[in-house]
C-alpha cells in the first residue's frame, strides 16, 4: 500500500508538470555522492558467499572510491613538475596508496588537503567569500560539482580570474597540491612522516556541560580519538 501511494504521488507530480509546465514545490538537485553505493556494490559482488566477519569488514570499510579517480590524476599532473623535497615525498606516498583512509596513513592526509585546496581554487574567487562560505556547507553538492567539471578536463571554473593567463585543470591541480603541502608543513611540521590522517581527523564525545566550559570539558568530554575513513566511505566519517 505504501508503494502504491508513493507511485501515485509521483504520477501526480508528472501530470502537473506535463499539463502546466510548473510544479509548486522545488525538486532539488542536491544528492549525495555515489561513492558509498559503488563501494558497497563492489564488496557485495566480490564473491558468492559471505560470513559474519565479511559483513563486519564491510561495515568498517574505509576504502575511498573518489581517490581511485583523483589520486592518479594528481600524480600524473605533478610527475614531470619541479617539486620541493616534501612535495616529492608526498607525491610518492600518494602514488603508492591503496586508497584506504587509515588513521596512521599519510596519503589520506595529503589527498584531503589537496582536495580542499582544489575546491577553494575552483570556486572561491568566482563565487566570492560570502557565497563560497555558504556553498561549501554541503560537501556533497561541492564534490558532485567538481567531479562533473573534472570529467571533461576543462572548465572556466579552473581559470584564476586574477591572472592574465588562462589556467586549466592541470594548473589548478598543481597549484592545489603545492598549497596543500605548504599547509601541512605549517600545521604538522616539515617531517612528512608525521602527517598521519588520524592526527587531524578525530572524533570527540562532548558532554552538554563540557561544551560551554573548557574546564568542565576537560573532566566530562571524551576524546578526541584518531579516526580513519572519510565523508564518502562505506563507513562514513565526516
Amino acid at each position: 500500500m505504501k508503494i502504491l501511494k508513493w507511485i501515485a504521488s509521483i504520477l501526480v507530480v508528472l501530470i502537473v508538470v506535463f499539463f502546466t509546465g510548473a510544479y509548486p514545490y522545488p525538486i532539488s538537485h542536491y544528492y549525495v555522492m555515489p561513492d558509498r553505493y559503488v563501494r558497497i556494490q563492489e564488496m557485495l559482488t566480490a564473491k558468492e558467499k559471505y560470513d559474519i566477519k565479511d559483513f563486519e569488514n564491510m561495515q568498517a570499510d574505509h576504502y575511498m572510491v573518489l581517490t581511485k579517480e583523483w589520486a592518479p590524476l594528481i600524480v600524473k599532473t605533478l610527475s614531470d613538475k619541479k617539486l620541493s623535497r616534501n612535495e616529492k615525498k608526498a607525491l610518492s606516498i600518494l602514488q603508492e596508496w591503496d586508497f584506504v583512509a587509515r588513521t596512521d596513513g599519510i596519503a589520506p592526509m595529503v589527498f584531503h588537503a589537496t582536495v580542499n585546496e582544489m575546491v577553494k581554487n575552483s570556486f572561491q574567487k568566482r563565487l566570492g567569500d560570502q557565497l563560497y562560505g555558504q556553498y561549501i556547507k554541503n560537501s556533497f553538492v561541492v564534490f558532485n560539482s567538481l567531479r562533473s567539471l573534472m570529467v571533461p578536463g576543462r572548465s572556466p571554473w579552473f581559470d584564476d580570474p586574477d591572472t592574465p593567463e588562462v589556467e586549466g585543470l592541470e594548473d589548478m591541480i598543481g597549484k592545489s597540491f603545492r598549497e596543500a603541502v605548504a599547509y601541512l608543513n605549517g600545521q604538522m611540521g616539515d617531517n612528512v612522516d608525521d602527517w598521519q590522517w588520524g592526527k587531524l581527523h578525530t572524533l570527540a564525545f562532548f558532554h552538554p556541560f563540557g561544551k560551554s566550559s573548557s574546564l568542565m570539558g576537560y573532566f566530562m568530554n571524551i576524546g578526541p580519538f584518531p579516526m580513519g575513513g572519510s565523508f564518502a566511505t562505506a563507513n562514513p566519517q565526516p
